[in-house]
């Protein structure tokens, strides 16, 4: 599966598409459904952006978040077309702010209109919206905290909450660095009777792991997940 949070080219971006939809539907069944050839829908997922309402079909059919869709499918596009940097930049930086809050606005307008109580209510709900804002989007790779956390759900991750506090759920990686594109691993963190910390799934089939100092040396916590957003 691509990893997506890097920005991809063009090609990559049809390859990523191509696995969503070959997750939950075949090309023929696709076209059969929708009115889209199945040559159209070929050449989307080689080396051709899909429209808008390909998107919107693609996002219903498999559940797939239609914001993520959509921002990467904007991602992708303005970063192939030829125009000034500065103004590119400009309107790639603006994408993540856009679609995270215009599907908030008419509940900001309308608790702004509710007198002093409707205020307070509304200023909390949009520092909380801002403070999620702050987070980078991951996406889960794996099963291990199936059903609480699908595969391929996306998750804010507070980078600066790192303690792993008992009961709540953390990203961790691989090496040193923190991933930007994905979530490796998905635990959540126990305590045991000697002070211990364990890390802990949701699905029965992966075994409970005490989080030795060899252990550490193996993995990075990326930190704490704050909001998720499963896939059906």
């Amino acid at each position: 599966m691509i990893k997506v949070g890097l920005r991809m080219n063009k090609e990559s971006f049809c390859t990523w598409i191509k696995e969503i939809r070959e997750e939950k539907i075949s090309r023929k069944d696709m076209a059969s459904k929708y009115p889209w050839h199945e040559n159209t829908i070929k050449a989307y997922e080689k080396d051709r952006l899909p429209e808008l309402d390909y998107l919107y079909a693609l996002s219903v059919v498999t559940n797939f978040s239609f914001r993520e869709l959509v921002r990467q499918r904007l991602k992708t596009g303005l970063s192939d077309l030829q125009f000034p940097k500065i103004e590119k930049n400009h309107l790639l930086n603006n994408i993540d702010q856009v679609l995270q809050f215009d599907n908030q606005s008419d509940r900001f307008s309308y608790l702004n209109n509710q007198g002093e109580k409707g205020a307070l209510e509304f200023a909390e709900v949009k520092s909380q919206a801002e403070i999620y804002q702050s987070f980078p989007s991951l996406k889960v790779e794996d099963d291990a905290m199936e059903p609480t956390i699908k595969k391929g759900a996306l998750c804010t991750v507070d980078h600066k909450d790192t303690k792993l506090s008992p009961g709540a759920i953390y990203g961790f990686s691989y090496g040193t660095g923190k991933s930007e594109a994905s979530l490796s691993i998905l635990r959540r963190v126990q305590s045991s009777l000697k002070g211990a910390i364990i890390l802990v799934t949701d699905n029965p089939t992966y075994p409970a792991q005490e989080l030795s100092e060899e252990l550490k040396k193996e993995i990075t916590v990326i930190g704490r997940i704050k909001s998720v957003t499963n896939t059906l």
